[in-house]
């Protein structure tokens, strides 16, 4: 699997260059949002969509799309169960594909998601280009459709093509409640909106572990298996750096078992406005040290945000099973979501 970050790494950007990442999907069970296919105009292929189950067609999609005058489409393709099971998904579907020049994605997008920030990418399917968008902004798309472009996106065509030359969008229109949707979700996802794709791009999670020993060991193997980042510290300097280059998506483990080494790390996390900032401990040990951060000047709010003791209460005794309570808790915060059986739910499972 290749994110849009990975692919961008190899210089994937010319306009012979074609990216294609899903951006929507019906039935095909879990899959992996943010995975990214570049096709060169040579048949060089990076990456792989689905676990390669529709690389094909995306492969022959792509060369289309090279060969022709346009920026972008949006192609909808059938994945049959069998091979969804042979790719190794638990079942087929349908999936839209966003294939598009790399040329058309704005210099500054691209200089984010290599610097790991977080990205919403707006394209507009009439013009085929995409423009970054900070989240919060307006968020604005074309209304300058042409008249065959709009009535095949209204009839659901099998494919909306889009002129390579066509005018940039205009300030009409916005899809800025869909980025703060996708916002809530914590996670890169993408939706469809008429002839406009928003894309977000989360980075990938990282944990700061502040201490060391068996635990630490416990929460970096559990971090991987969640294809998660890991760094583990145990100076208040070095803590204090790594925090602040984390951000929303990113998130602190303080189990240092000294204040005045996990202290100057929290409040740092805090200010950096790490997305999960955990602290171990009993709860006497995590009432002082609320009072000791609480007189360092710390707003009873931030104190709110942080997680002590720490970890869900799933009955962990072991040390292997502590760290599952915690990355159990991250991911959880970082995803919005107030863990509950899904059985007790409504709705998607998957939202």
């Amino acid at each position: 699997m290749h994110d849009l970050v990975q692919v961008l790494a190899g210089g994937c950007e010319a306009s012979d260059v074609v990216l294609a990442r899903p951006v929507a999907a019906r039935g095909i069970g879990v899959r992996t949002e943010g995975e990214t296919l570049a096709v060169t105009a040579d048949g060089t292929v990076l990456g792989e969509l689905l676990g390669g189950a529709i690389d094909g067609p995306v492969r022959g999609a792509a060369a289309d799309l090279i060969a022709s005058a346009d920026t972008a489409r949006v192609v909808p393709m059938h994945l049959p169960h069998g091979d969804a099971r042979e790719a190794g998904l638990s079942c087929g579907g349908h999936v839209d594909v966003l294939l598009q020049r790399a040329s058309a994605l704005p210099a500054a997008a691209v200089e984010r998601l290599r610097a790991g920030c977080l990205v919403a990418l707006v394209t507009d399917l009439v013009s085929g280009r995409s423009r970054a968008v900070e989240p919060g902004q307006p968020v604005r798309t074309s209304t300058s459709a042409s008249p065959a472009a709009a009535a095949a996106a209204a009839a659901g065509a099998a494919s909306v093509a889009v002129p390579a030359q066509a005018q940039s969008p205009d300030e009409q229109g916005g899809f800025a409640d869909t980025v703060r949707r996708l916002l809530l979700a914590g996670r890169t996802a993408a939706a469809v909106e008429g002839t406009t794709v928003v894309e977000l791009f989360v980075p990938t999670t990282h944990l700061v572990l502040l201490g060391a020993g068996t635990l630490a060991e416990a929460i970096a193997a559990q971090a991987r298996l969640l294809g998660w980042r890991a760094t583990t510290v145990g100076v208040a300097a070095t803590g204090v750096g790594a925090v602040e280059r984390l951000g929303p998506s990113g998130g602190l483990v303080a189990f240092a078992h000294d204040a005045a080494v996990d202290d100057p790390v929290l409040i740092a996390a805090l200010r950096a406005g790490v997305g999960y900032v955990g602290a171990l401990g009993s709860r006497r040990t995590h009432a002082l040290r609320l009072e000791r951060l609480r007189a360092a000047g710390v707003g009873d709010g931030d104190l709110a945000r942080i997680h002590g003791p720490v970890g869900l209460d799933l009955g962990a005794r072991t040390v292997t099973e502590i760290a599952l309570a915690i990355s159990a808790e991250a991911l959880a915060v970082l995803t919005r979501r107030t863990p509950t059986p899904l059985r007790d739910g409504a709705g998607p499972i998957h939202r």
